[in-house]
């Protein structure tokens, strides 16, 4: 039998990136053996839990549309459209993903997301994956890609990135929200959480959060109808949380079909 070889860029297919378009950072000062994003960690203030970094959002601004990763044509839908990462995990965070392209400081590949992402103005952390049977350490390293994805695109594009609001099980709560800075903005997926078991989760995390974050704004991405969609918010706005319930495509799509049907 041929044994099977593997190639790092195997599928890799990136549009050509003008030769004008340079990244920020000096990637030839960042150590060769650093392949763990360090050089972006250590711009960061350490959290004290688990070693990962603080992050936040003070902004006073707030975006209007939210456009997926995975779907370019929708990022320049308004002037204040977010990017969000609520899709699948293999849909941004492949092989030849941002991530990746970070930690091994492939010059090539993050160009191309440069190119791709320098017009946008606001992004939400990505939404990597916190099943409730992950063990803490593939939590752990969930979070820490969250935050080395955000400082990426701070420093490199100056943009606004919202914190997303991440966990597992109601144990994890205290190290999750642990990271974000007192204050700070917020945003939240509420897809799949409307009824049942995930819908009680949601609200005691969003209590939990509120409780001992005190959000300055929460930012969220539904596709459900606005009653569901507020009542899961409810204690946020009961407590004086300003709360965006942000236009994305699937939402308009599902509210569309409500106002046809009656």
């Amino acid at each position: 039998m041929q044994k099977q070889t593997f190639e790092t860029k195997k599928n890799r297919k990136i549009k050509k990136v003008p030769k004008e378009i340079k990244l920020n950072i000096d990637m030839d000062s960042i150590p060769e053996d650093d392949i763990y994003g360090y050089y972006i960690m250590n711009r960061m203030e350490e959290s004290g839990i688990h070693g990962l970094p603080k992050i936040g959002d003070f902004h006073e601004e707030y975006p209007d549309y939210i456009a997926l990763f995975n779907h370019p044509a929708e990022y320049n839908t308004t002037d204040d459209t977010c990017v969000g990462f609520y899709i699948g995990d293999l849909y941004f965070d492949d092989i030849d993903g941002l991530y990746q392209a970070i930690i091994y400081k492939d010059i090539e590949l993050l160009r191309y997301y440069k190119y791709r992402l320098m017009n946008i103005k606001y992004f939400i952390a990505p939404d990597y994956s916190s099943f409730g049977n992950f063990r803490e350490c593939t939590l752990i390293h969930q979070l820490e890609k969250q935050t080395i994805v955000m400082g990426w695109l701070v420093l490199e594009l100056n943009a606004i990135v919202y914190p997303n609001l991440t966990y597992g099980l109601k144990s994890s709560f205290e190290m999750c929200f642990g990271i974000i800075y007192k204050g700070s903005n917020v945003a939240i997926s509420l897809k799949g959480c409307s009824t049942g078991e995930n819908a009680a989760l949601l609200k005691e995390a969003i209590k939990y959060f509120v409780d001992n974050n005190e959000p300055k704004a929460i930012i969220a991405y539904s596709v459900a109808c606005d009653k569901t969609t507020y009542e899961l918010l409810q204690y946020a706005i009961g407590k004086g949380i300003k709360v965006y319930v942000v236009d994305n495509s699937l939402r308009l799509r599902n509210l569309r079909r409500l106002s046809s049907n009656g």
